[in-house]
């Protein structure tokens, strides 16, 4: 009997179904007793050609990273505000740097601002 390629992909596929589409080491381990010459490149190759894999990892990783955007529907309804240490470079009594932006426009202001307090932060532009 001549050992052809097809034969290959046909344990792969079934070892890779009988782990639960299991990565490549489970995969090794479960051939390891009866094949001795199936690689674990061959493993990771079907196992990136995997649909059901692939969906899975898309599934795990929109779930880690899921953010919802931030909603804005008037201008300066949502901003952002980042102080920029200037004490180094003084200009006189000005430290600080206050860089407000707009959410829905990205309008940027800046003005600068002699101490880090929330009074002074806050006050109305």
């Amino acid at each position: 009997m001549t050992w052809r390629a097809q034969d290959t992909f046909d344990v792969i596929k079934k070892a890779h179904i009988v782990t639960g589409h299991g990565g490549r080491d489970r995969m090794t381990k479960h051939l390891a007793d009866k094949y001795a010459n199936i690689t674990r490149d061959a493993l990771k190759l079907f196992k990136s050609y995997c649909s059901v894999c692939q969906e899975k990892n898309l599934a795990s990783s929109c779930r880690r990273c899921r953010r919802s955007p931030i909603l804005s529907h008037d201008f300066n309804s949502r901003g952002q505000v980042d102080l920029v240490d200037m004490q180094s470079k003084a200009c006189g009594s000005y430290k600080w740097i206050m860089v407000y932006q707009c959410h829905l426009t990205k309008f940027v202001i800046i003005r600068p601002i002699t101490t880090k307090r929330a009074s002074e932060v806050a006050f109305p532009i």
